[in-house]
């Protein structure tokens, strides 16, 4: 299996383990509330007093991720509640990575980004994706040091990528297998597909390496790419700023530069997970205007393009704009001279 085709992109973030993703456990408390778990009020009682943001993009302290699985932990009668939850989980659940895992083309292109993304919410972490002899080796290796809350954090990981695993589409048995911290043999039966379970320090998947060709169900590459650039636009280090303006224009530069046309209010919402009229507020709290924040990457990009000596029909075109006139307008207003009086004084 060749590796993924599309741009190599770099998602490194510093090796800082003390900061994590708020989706981390936004998409978990999700997944057990369903009433097939059966926590009910238990679990709103056990993670009332964590203080997790509301944006899944937001960073939190790692400990508050740790005790939160701990917490769950607690309620956990049967066993292996982490490995069913990531089983169940929806993956969009888990902000922009989880919908660009899911929305690629392939279990193999959805592997690598889940590779190269891993890091974008949980800084330090080791992840390694092997092909070898028609068997794919997927290993992930926590960053927070020993405990339980460890432990659960490598079954969580686990129960997502046989999560992945099951949306494959055929019969074919792939002889999946697993291992982790605290396997027991009985959790075959809620792993969709894996034929064996065995005890291990870090967490491994291996699968015959026919199903990394499988096509993704409901996949939607072009999203999977927009989501992927606004990440990289993101900032690098843990606890900056992350504010809702932020991430509607990282997405506004990202639609612009893979479908060339800014992302309408409602477009956004969906992506963040937010109603609008709440986007709205959040915005409005911020001290920011959503025309604002789409108009702003779309002059940053026609400024540089038009300095670079573009035609201003093309400029016009790759910023959403179907006529030359509107963008015209739209320029003035934004720069106080026109296109061709701006390119014609070098860009100044």
């Amino acid at each position: 299996m060749s590796s993924n085709t599309r741009e190599d992109r770099s998602f490194c973030r510093p090796d800082d383990s003390r900061q994590v993703r708020a989706g981390l456990l936004l998409g978990l408390f999700k997944c057990l509330s369903d009433p097939m778990f059966g926590l009910g009020k238990g679990l709103s009682a056990e993670v009332a007093g964590l203080d997790v943001p509301n944006q899944a993009e937001r960073w939190m302290p790692d400990g508050t991720y740790l005790e939160g699985l701990a917490r769950i932990d607690h309620l956990d009668d049967l066993g292996g509640i982490m490995l069913r939850a990531g089983m169940d989980q929806e993956f969009a659940d888990m902000g922009l990575f989880g919908k660009a895992v899911i929305h690629s083309e392939t279990i193999w292109a959805a592997l690598c980004i889940l590779r190269d993304t891993v890091p974008y919410i949980v800084p330090g972490v080791s992840v390694g994706l092997r092909v070898r002899r028609d068997r794919c080796r997927f290993t992930y290796v926590h960053p927070f040091g020993v405990g339980p809350e460890a432990s659960l954090d490598v079954q969580y990981t686990i129960g997502l990528i046989c999560n992945l695993l099951a949306q494959r589409t055929g019969t074919r048995s792939a002889h999946i297998r697993v291992s982790y911290p605290g396997a027991r043999a009985h959790h075959t039966t809620f792993l969709s597909g894996v034929s064996q379970v065995s005890e291990g320090d870090i967490g491994t998947v291996e699968f015959d390496d026919h199903l990394l060709r499988t096509p993704l169900k409901h996949s939607r590459p072009d999203l999977s790419d927009l989501l992927l650039l606004a990440m990289a636009e993101a900032p690098e280090v843990p606890n900056a700023s992350c504010e809702m303006s932020d991430l509607v224009t990282h997405l506004q530069y990202a639609s612009l530069r893979t479908n060339q046309r800014p992302l309408a209010q409602t477009e956004v919402a969906n992506l963040l997970d937010k109603p609008l009229r709440t986007l709205q507020d959040a915005l409005k709290k911020e001290g920011s205007r959503f025309d604002r924040l789409r108009d702003g990457p779309r002059h940053a990009i026609a400024r540089e393009a038009l300095r670079q000596g573009r035609e201003i029909d093309e400029v016009a075109q790759s910023i959403g704009f179907s006529h030359r006139q509107n963008f015209s307008t739209a320029f003035s207003k934004w720069e106080g001279c026109s296109p061709s009086e701006f390119r014609s004084r070098g860009g100044t």
